[in-house]
């Protein structure tokens, strides 16, 4: 069964002390995403926010989306997007920042296996288990995330169909 993906739009304010510190402890959650009827959060938890600002710090925009039974926290980064994956527990799971230079031919081989695919996205990634790449590719068909060891290993390989609004369900 398909679920056609929603959004909310949400403000939320965390703050406690100051005046002046609950004017940098103000966050805009501009977007909630979610896949289906079981991943209906009613706002981020707490202990997500927690766990990023004491990574990232409170003073940041950032756009949060529910999917898959995980958070992604994704924001800008001096022109660089980064996004960051958590449980709904508030552990870390992924950081990955966008690279927008990298050696030509890098990925040669994967795009090879991949004919008629578009490379979108390049990521530098660490996990809890490892530090590499992430690549998002996408055709007419479906998105591809590929995650990779520093020796472009390939360790994981995500598929998701794209959904066209002429498939959508009313």
């Amino acid at each position: 069964m398909r679920y056609i993906t929603g959004s909310i739009i949400l403000m939320l304010v965390f703050g406690c002390g100051t005046e002046n510190d609950k004017k940098v402890k103000d966050k805009v959650i501009e977007e909630i995403v979610v896949d289906g009827p079981e991943d209906k959060p009613e706002a981020v938890q707490e202990v997500v926010i927690a766990k990023f600002e004491e990574m990232f710090g409170s003073d940041i925009e950032v756009e949060w989306e529910f999917e898959h039974g995980k958070w992604e926290a994704e924001f800008d980064d001096r022109g660089k997007e980064v996004e960051v994956y958590f449980t709904t527990d508030g552990q870390w799971l992924e950081s990955s920042k966008e690279m927008v230079e990298y050696p030509e031919g890098f990925f040669k081989d994967v795009l090879d296996d991949f004919e008629g695919y578009e490379l979108v996205e390049v990521f530098e990634t660490k996990t809890t288990t490892l530090e590499g790449y992430r690549i998002e590719l996408l055709n007419n068909e479906e998105e591809v995330d590929i995650l990779f060891t520093n020796d472009l290993e390939i360790v994981e390989i995500e598929k998701e169909r794209v959904v066209h609004e002429e498939d959508e369900i009313e």
